[in-house]
């Protein structure tokens, strides 16, 4: 079907997933 466009999809959506990650990890220390 269209490979490409689902692989950068989900490289994408990897990225957007541990840059929010690390956001919520600094946020959590500075809450606590």
């Amino acid at each position: 079907r269209f490979p490409e466009d689902i692989e950068g999809y989900c490289a994408g959506k990897d990225a957007f997933v541990k840059q929010l990650e690390k956001d919520a990890l600094l946020w959590w220390q500075t809450v606590c």
